[in-house]
């Protein structure tokens, strides 16, 4: 799949898409209701699956249809979410264009205010940051799910408050040209300085880490990091830590950054404690492996075996309890399918 491909399935993704014009969604929904109550009706009929004896009647199969049809299309953060030739029609127009045609801009911003607005009472209130562009003369307003362009939505562990803490902020924004909808954002900071981490080692196994600014590249990658390689420079005092991500994202951390022991204690489930020893105590090791992360590279591969042996059981056990495990297992192959796409936007996209 091509670059651009891939963004503009990432952009579809997360990018929040409020649906206004619910008579027609709701009409969408029940229409793939419908299709499901006939396919569940003729493997019935068919008896493919359901023995006779136990062929349920009409309402239970109304009522199950209906419930597929919600968990295949359902989204926390805008209530519905249809495939995109669907969706496009649904939505504002201007965010539609910019999703269709792929209307990306990037830019680097200061946060100067922000606000909470809803546009119809069907909507979730959808968040707002006011920005100045460095190519602008004036702030405007862009729409942007904090808890949400943080690599995946379903897997982050990064949530944003909106507070005054945010206004004077210098961040990286990539944003749809004519909607001003924000589909990435980063703290334009260098990664000389992780008090911030200081929230991940206080609550190391929270559900979420709610943070008050916006955080660098590095700390939306943590839960992404594959290896972890030590190395020295002639002409330095201290080391640097070369960090990979699954995507093949690097970052250069040197030693004498400000609360450096943060992010090593953030590290230390996939640092190899004896190899980094070992390079920290004999200075004539230039570069060191230190990362203890073999497991890493199956980790895309246990959910799908996870969901195929759910399935088996489910079936064996009642066909009423299969169709529930297919329904729950498609979701989440969606959050999972996700998960391995590419956090970041190339950098190259104008």
């Amino acid at each position: 799949m091509s670059d651009a491909m891939n963004i503009k399935k990432r952009i579809f993704d997360y990018t929040p898409q409020p649906i206004i014009r619910p008579v027609q969604a709701v009409l969408v929904l029940l229409a793939a209701a419908s299709l499901i109550f006939g396919l569940l009706y003729a493997l019935s009929n068919f008896q493919v699956f359901i023995p006779h004896q136990n062929l349920p009647h009409i309402p239970l199969l109304l009522g199950i249809s209906l419930i597929c049809a919600i968990v295949l299309f359902i989204d926390p953060e805008q209530r519905l979410k249809f495939p995109f030739f669907i969706q496009r029609q649904l939505i504002d127009p201007k965010l539609a264009h910019d999703l269709r045609y792929l209307s990306l801009r990037s830019s680097d911003a200061v946060i100067v205010g922000h606000r909470r607005i809803r546009e119809h009472w069907w909507q979730r209130p959808q968040q707002q940051l006011q920005l100045k562009l460095h190519d602008a003369q004036q702030a405007q307003w862009f729409s942007c799910a904090l808890h949400q362009v943080f690599n995946t939505r379903h897997f982050s562990r990064l949530h944003v408050r909106a507070t005054d803490e945010l206004i004077g902020q210098a961040v990286m924004i990539h944003y749809l040209a004519k909607s001003r909808h924000i589909v990435q954002i980063a703290s334009a900071a260098n990664d000389d300085n992780f008090e911030y981490i200081q929230r991940y080692v206080d609550a190391p196994y929270a559900q979420y880490i709610r943070l008050h600014r916006i955080p660098t590249r590095l700390m939306q990658d943590l839960n992404q990091i594959e290896s972890i390689q030590a190395f020295r420079k002639d002409d330095e005092s201290g080391f640097h830590l070369d960090i990979t991500t699954l995507h093949g994202n690097r970052y250069d951390v040197l030693s004498s950054a400000k609360r450096f022991d943060l992010l090593e204690q953030v590290l230390s489930p996939l640092i190899d404690f004896v190899a980094y020893r070992q390079f920290k105590q004999n200075l004539k090791l230039r570069q060191q492996l230190i990362s203890a992360t073999q497991l890493l590279r199956y980790r895309r591969l246990w959910p799908y075996l996870l969901y195929g042996i759910v399935l088996l059981v489910a079936f064996q056990l009642h066909w009423l309890a299969g169709i529930v495990a297919l329904c729950v297992i498609c979701y989440l192959y969606r959050t999972v399918h996700q998960q391995n796409d590419p956090p970041f936007i190339v950098e190259s996209v104008k």
